[in-house]
Protein backbone atom coordinates (compact mmCIF):
# COMPACT_ATOMS: atom_id res chain seq x y z
CA UNK A 1 0.00 0.00 0.00
CA UNK A 2 2.47 2.34 0.52
CA UNK A 3 4.53 1.49 -2.88
CA UNK A 4 1.64 3.09 -4.02
CA UNK A 5 3.00 5.35 -7.43
CA UNK A 6 0.13 7.79 -8.36
CA UNK A 7 2.38 8.00 -11.84
CA UNK A 8 0.91 4.34 -12.69
CA UNK A 9 -2.59 4.43 -10.22
CA UNK A 10 -3.98 7.51 -10.26
CA UNK A 11 -6.23 8.32 -6.85
CA UNK A 12 -9.38 7.49 -8.05
CA UNK A 13 -8.58 4.07 -8.97
CA UNK A 14 -6.36 3.52 -5.82
CA UNK A 15 -10.08 4.48 -4.21
CA UNK A 16 -11.79 1.94 -6.06
CA UNK A 17 -9.24 -0.93 -5.33
CA UNK A 18 -9.68 -0.11 -1.71
CA UNK A 19 -13.57 0.13 -1.14
CA UNK A 20 -13.75 -3.23 -2.81
CA UNK A 21 -11.55 -5.15 -0.71
CA UNK A 22 -8.40 -5.15 -3.14
CA UNK A 23 -5.68 -4.28 -0.30
CA UNK A 24 -7.81 -6.33 3.01
CA UNK A 25 -5.22 -9.19 3.10
CA UNK A 26 -3.20 -5.92 4.78
CA UNK A 27 -4.91 -6.22 7.79
CA UNK A 28 -5.79 -2.86 8.17
CA UNK A 29 -9.60 -1.62 7.81
CA UNK A 30 -10.79 0.02 4.45
CA UNK A 31 -11.88 3.09 6.13
CA UNK A 32 -8.14 3.06 7.71
CA UNK A 33 -6.46 2.56 4.42
CA UNK A 34 -9.22 5.34 2.43
CA UNK A 35 -8.65 7.95 4.89
CA UNK A 36 -4.81 7.30 4.62
CA UNK A 37 -4.27 7.24 1.24
CA UNK A 38 -3.59 11.37 0.13
CA UNK A 39 -1.20 11.13 3.46
CA UNK A 40 0.72 7.99 1.53
CA UNK A 41 0.61 8.80 -1.87
CA UNK A 42 2.07 12.31 -1.05
CA UNK A 43 5.09 10.54 0.95
CA UNK A 44 5.58 8.18 -2.12
CA UNK A 45 5.50 11.06 -4.31
CA UNK A 46 8.23 12.86 -2.10
CA UNK A 47 9.93 10.29 -2.00
CA UNK A 48 10.40 9.66 -5.69
CA UNK A 49 11.49 12.62 -6.16
CA UNK A 50 14.36 12.38 -3.37
CA UNK A 51 15.52 9.62 -5.02
CA UNK A 52 15.31 11.16 -8.36
CA UNK A 53 17.79 13.92 -6.91
CA UNK A 54 19.94 11.44 -5.11
CA UNK A 55 18.52 12.03 -1.75
CA UNK A 56 18.20 9.26 0.63
CA UNK A 57 14.91 7.49 0.21
CA UNK A 58 12.07 7.38 2.83
CA UNK A 59 11.04 3.51 1.62
CA UNK A 60 14.63 1.81 1.11
CA UNK A 61 16.83 -0.29 2.61
CA UNK A 62 16.41 -2.80 5.15
CA UNK A 63 17.23 -0.48 7.98
CA UNK A 64 15.43 2.59 7.26
CA UNK A 65 12.40 0.77 6.07
CA UNK A 66 11.46 -0.12 9.87
CA UNK A 67 12.12 3.16 11.07
CA UNK A 68 10.14 5.34 8.08
CA UNK A 69 6.87 2.89 7.46
CA UNK A 70 3.99 4.87 6.96
CA UNK A 71 2.08 4.85 10.60
CA UNK A 72 -1.91 4.73 9.42
CA UNK A 73 -3.79 6.63 11.33
CA UNK A 74 -6.20 4.14 12.94
CA UNK A 75 -9.98 4.28 11.42
CA UNK A 76 -13.19 2.22 12.54
CA UNK A 77 -14.82 -0.19 9.73
CA UNK A 78 -17.41 1.39 7.87
CA UNK A 79 -20.66 -0.75 8.54
CA UNK A 80 -21.63 -3.44 6.54
CA UNK A 81 -24.03 -1.96 4.17
CA UNK A 82 -21.43 0.86 3.28
CA UNK A 83 -18.65 -1.96 2.34
CA UNK A 84 -20.96 -3.83 0.04
CA UNK A 85 -22.59 -0.31 -1.53
CA UNK A 86 -18.60 0.67 -2.07
CA UNK A 87 -18.19 -3.00 -4.29
CA UNK A 88 -21.49 -2.75 -6.02
CA UNK A 89 -20.77 1.14 -7.22
CA UNK A 90 -17.50 0.06 -7.70
CA UNK A 91 -17.59 -3.40 -9.27
CA UNK A 92 -21.57 -3.62 -10.21
CA UNK A 93 -22.16 -6.38 -8.34
CA UNK A 94 -21.65 -7.42 -4.22
CA UNK A 95 -18.28 -9.57 -3.60
CA UNK A 96 -17.78 -9.77 -0.22
CA UNK A 97 -21.40 -10.72 0.75
CA UNK A 98 -24.76 -9.46 -0.17
CA UNK A 99 -27.28 -7.25 1.82
CA UNK A 100 -29.72 -9.58 1.90
CA UNK A 101 -27.44 -12.23 3.85
CA UNK A 102 -28.76 -11.42 7.78
CA UNK A 103 -32.13 -12.71 6.24
CA UNK A 104 -30.86 -16.11 3.83
CA UNK A 105 -33.07 -18.09 6.65
CA UNK A 106 -35.96 -16.49 6.86
CA UNK A 107 -36.07 -16.10 2.80
CA UNK A 108 -35.59 -19.78 2.41
CA UNK A 109 -39.00 -20.33 5.37
CA UNK A 110 -41.20 -17.43 3.13
CA UNK A 111 -39.94 -16.34 0.00
CA UNK A 112 -42.31 -18.93 -2.82
CA UNK A 113 -41.62 -17.38 -5.65
CA UNK A 114 -38.28 -17.78 -7.68
CA UNK A 115 -37.57 -14.28 -9.33
CA UNK A 116 -35.01 -16.23 -11.52
CA UNK A 117 -38.09 -18.21 -13.41
CA UNK A 118 -40.30 -15.30 -13.44
CA UNK A 119 -41.72 -15.34 -17.12
CA UNK A 120 -43.70 -19.08 -15.67
CA UNK A 121 -45.15 -17.32 -13.63
CA UNK A 122 -49.19 -17.27 -13.93
CA UNK A 123 -51.42 -13.97 -13.63
CA UNK A 124 -52.97 -13.23 -10.16
CA UNK A 125 -50.71 -16.08 -8.55
CA UNK A 126 -50.50 -14.99 -5.18
CA UNK A 127 -46.42 -14.21 -4.11
CA UNK A 128 -44.35 -13.69 -0.97
CA UNK A 129 -41.25 -11.90 -1.41
CA UNK A 130 -37.94 -10.46 0.55
CA UNK A 131 -35.59 -7.97 -1.26
CA UNK A 132 -33.78 -5.15 -1.01
CA UNK A 133 -36.05 -1.83 -2.83
CA UNK A 134 -34.45 0.17 -5.96
CA UNK A 135 -35.42 2.76 -8.65
CA UNK A 136 -38.95 3.61 -5.96
CA UNK A 137 -40.32 6.28 -8.03
CA UNK A 138 -43.15 8.21 -6.50
CA UNK A 139 -46.42 9.01 -8.86
CA UNK A 140 -49.61 10.91 -8.29
CA UNK A 141 -53.10 9.50 -9.58
CA UNK A 142 -55.72 11.56 -11.37
CA UNK A 143 -57.19 11.92 -8.40
CA UNK A 144 -54.21 13.54 -6.85
CA UNK A 145 -53.36 10.73 -3.94
CA UNK A 146 -49.66 9.35 -4.31
CA UNK A 147 -48.80 5.72 -5.66
CA UNK A 148 -45.77 4.37 -6.24
CA UNK A 149 -43.50 1.76 -8.60
CA UNK A 150 -40.22 0.00 -7.24
CA UNK A 151 -37.86 -3.02 -8.18
CA UNK A 152 -37.46 -5.57 -5.55
CA UNK A 153 -33.85 -7.39 -5.74
CA UNK A 154 -33.10 -10.93 -4.24
CA UNK A 155 -30.33 -13.29 -4.61
CA UNK A 156 -32.36 -14.92 -7.77
CA UNK A 157 -33.37 -11.77 -9.57
CA UNK A 158 -35.96 -9.00 -9.65
CA UNK A 159 -39.51 -7.66 -10.44
CA UNK A 160 -41.50 -4.21 -10.33
CA UNK A 161 -43.77 -3.45 -7.84
CA UNK A 162 -46.45 -1.78 -8.36
CA UNK A 163 -47.74 -0.32 -4.88
CA UNK A 164 -51.47 0.92 -5.59
CA UNK A 165 -52.56 4.17 -3.04
CA UNK A 166 -54.00 2.68 -0.03
CA UNK A 167 -50.51 0.47 0.35
CA UNK A 168 -48.36 3.23 -0.64
CA UNK A 169 -49.73 5.27 1.71
CA UNK A 170 -49.94 3.34 4.76
CA UNK A 171 -46.33 2.04 3.90
CA UNK A 172 -44.87 4.55 2.79
CA UNK A 173 -41.70 4.87 5.59
CA UNK A 174 -41.00 1.28 4.05
CA UNK A 175 -40.16 2.65 0.43
CA UNK A 176 -37.31 3.55 0.27
CA UNK A 177 -33.88 2.95 -2.27
CA UNK A 178 -31.80 0.23 -0.42
CA UNK A 179 -34.50 -0.74 1.81
CA UNK A 180 -35.21 -4.78 2.73
CA UNK A 181 -38.58 -5.04 2.82
CA UNK A 182 -41.29 -7.91 2.72
CA UNK A 183 -43.77 -8.40 0.49
CA UNK A 184 -47.43 -10.00 -0.19
CA UNK A 185 -48.81 -9.14 -3.58
CA UNK A 186 -50.49 -11.02 -6.76
CA UNK A 187 -48.40 -11.57 -10.21
CA UNK A 188 -49.63 -9.03 -12.88
CA UNK A 189 -48.65 -10.69 -16.61
CA UNK A 190 -50.85 -8.94 -18.27
CA UNK A 191 -48.90 -6.26 -19.50
CA UNK A 192 -45.60 -8.37 -20.63
CA UNK A 193 -43.13 -8.93 -18.52
CA UNK A 194 -44.50 -10.42 -14.40
CA UNK A 195 -44.96 -7.23 -12.19
CA UNK A 196 -46.12 -7.75 -8.37
CA UNK A 197 -48.97 -5.86 -7.17
CA UNK A 198 -48.19 -5.02 -3.54
CA UNK A 199 -51.12 -6.26 -0.92
CA UNK A 200 -48.68 -5.48 1.88
CA UNK A 201 -45.39 -4.23 2.37
CA UNK A 202 -43.74 -5.35 5.83
CA UNK A 203 -40.39 -5.57 7.80
CA UNK A 204 -39.03 -8.95 6.31
CA UNK A 205 -39.40 -10.80 9.87
CA UNK A 206 -43.02 -9.91 10.04
CA UNK A 207 -43.58 -12.17 6.65
CA UNK A 208 -45.80 -15.35 7.22
CA UNK A 209 -44.05 -18.57 6.99
CA UNK A 210 -45.13 -20.99 3.65
CA UNK A 211 -46.21 -23.71 3.29
CA UNK A 212 -43.95 -26.49 2.47
CA UNK A 213 -42.51 -27.19 -1.26
CA UNK A 214 -44.06 -23.87 -1.74
CA UNK A 215 -41.22 -22.21 -4.41
CA UNK A 216 -42.23 -22.58 -7.69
Amino acid sequence: FDRIDSHEVNRKVAESLIVTGAFDKLGETRATLLHNLPRVMELTAKSREERRYGQASLFEGSEQTAAVAVELEKQPEWPPAQLLEGEKDNLGFFFSGHPLDAWRALIESTVNVDLARKEELANERSCALIGMLHEVREIRTKNGRAMAFARLEDYRGSIELILFSDVYESRRALVTNDGIVGVLGKIDTTRGEAKVKVDDLMAPGALPQRPAQAVH
